[in-house]
Order: C-alpha cells, then sequence, then structure tokens
C-alpha cells in the first residue's frame, strides 16, 4: 500500500515465494484429525527438533507421490486410532495418481481398509477438505506467515536478503493451523459430502448445495481480506476417513 502516483512501492520479501511445499492433511468422521504430514522439497530430511507432531517427509520436487504415500501408511494412517487392532476403516480420497498405485492399494489393504475413490472433477463436491477445510486451513497458515513477515524477528543473509522462515517454523504454522480446525467444522465437512449422514434420511438437509457453498466462501474471503486490511491500519505499524 503507497500514495497514488508513486512509481515505485518496497515489499518486503525473502526471495522464496515460488517455494512450496506439500502438506497432507487427514481427518475422520467422528470429528477427529490426524497427524498433519509435510513434503518439504529437497533431498534429506531436514534436521529440526519438530516437537510439533508433524510428520517430516522430503522429496526432490516437494510433491505427493508413490513413496510418500506409503510414508504416510507407516506413519500417519497407521498411527490411528484403532489401527492396531486392524479395524476395519473405510477410506475416501480423491483419484490423484500416487493414490491408486498397487503397492499403495495393498498397503492400505494391509491396514484393513476399503477405499472409496472420488472420480475425477468431483472433489469440489464429495471431499470434506475440499469442501470445507483446506481453505480455512490454508488461511491459516497464511496468516502466521504474514505476522511473521509483519513484525517476526528476521534473520539475514550476507547480501543482506531476509532468510526464509526455518522448516521448524513452518511445521508450527502447520500444527497450529491444523489445530484451529474445530471438531464440529470436521463433522460438518462428512455431513456436507453425504458420507456419514444418517441412513433414515433426517440429515439429508445438511448435504453439500454448491450455490450455498460459493456464497459462503464468498463470505469468507471478504471478511478475510477485510481483517488483513484492519489488521495492517494500526498506526504504530465404522470410522470414516478422508485424505
Amino acid at each position: 500500500i503507497h500514495q497514488t502516483g508513486e512509481k515505485t512501492v518496497k515489499i518486503r520479501t525473502t526471495g522464496n515465494e515460488k517455494n512450496r511445499v506439500t502438506v497432507v492433511l487427514t481427518c475422520c468422521a467422528d470429528g477427529s484429525k490426524l497427524k498433519p504430514m509435510v513434503i518439504f522439497k529437497r533431498k534429506n530430511i531436514p534436521k529440526i527438533k519438530n516437537t510439533h507432531s508433524v510428520v517430516v517427509s522430503v522429496q526432490e520436487k516437494g510433491w505427493m507421490d508413490g513413496n510418500q504415500m506409503i510414508i504416510w501408511n507407516e506413519k500417519v494412517w497407521h498411527a490411528r486410532v484403532g489401527s492396531l487392532g486392524r479395524r476395519k476403516s473405510f477410506l475416501v480420497y480423491d483419484s490423484f495418481e500416487a493414490h491408486v498405485t498397487d503397492n499403495v492399494k495393498a498397503a492400505l489393504k494391509g491396514e484393513n481398509t476399503d477405499l472409496a475413490v472420488i472420480p475425477g472433477g468431483l472433489t469440489s463436491i464429495l471431499q470434506p477438505l475440499d469442501v470445507c477445510l483446506n481453505k480455512p486451513f490454508k488461511d491459516g497458515v497464511r496468516r502466521k506467515w504474514m505476522q511473521w513477515m509483519s513484525d517476526g524477528i528476521h534473520e539475514f543473509t550476507a547480501s543482506g536478503r531476509q532468510k526464509k522462515p526455518s522448516e521448524e517454523l513452518i511445521c508450527k504454522w502447520i500444527s497450529e493451523a491444523w489445530r484451529d480446525i474445530s471438531t464440529e467444522m470436521v463433522l460438518s465437512s462428512f455431513k456436507k459430502c453425504g458420507i456419514s449422514n444418517s441412513m433414515d434420511g433426517t440429515e439429508d438437509d445438511l448435504v453439500f448445495d454448491g450455490i450455498d457453498q460459493a456464497e459462503d466462501q464468498e463470505d469468507n474471503e471478504d471478511a478475510f481480506i477485510r481483517e488483513l486490511f484492519e489488521s495492517d491500519s494500526d498506526e504504530s505499524d465404522f470410522e470414516g476417513f478422508v485424505l
């Protein structure tokens, strides 16, 4: 934000705006949430304390692939409540190619898990995370990043460029943003997608309505933008699961 007519507006940057990480979120129809998994773009696991209950993995491009799915199965899915007794479970996830390899299917079958693969193009209607949870989670992480950029205690490189946030700090942001997603919101997400609704029809009115959802999302985005501007105006400057 700058005066009208100015030809140059300086912004604070670390030069890493195009860097990305992948975060894998998993939640349950009873409202509980499993550990988030973060995949950093690098070859070696970063040396961090990681006291934030986040599963850390690495991949050269920072993407989810078949190998990362096996790691997710071992460190996240296998750690869920009921897994030791091989409790029968039902996993709903999209048709992303890494989700449906033979190795991944075999690993999940070994966990006594039945799969429901959402057809391509329908995740915005049938995937609880996509319908209700991904946006508030991303907004939560973004707020923490913006707060850090605004008034955090920063370190600088020899050339004077501000250093990017550490992997430890990113894990902390992810953990806190995921923790802030309420149990009620998770429960509602499954109802909206018609996964855990009562079979007697009494909860049919809770199923996702695309028009209402679009209006709610627009209202939430407007509220988020207002919040950012207001914050900057300070003059002092059977189980059900989803992946």
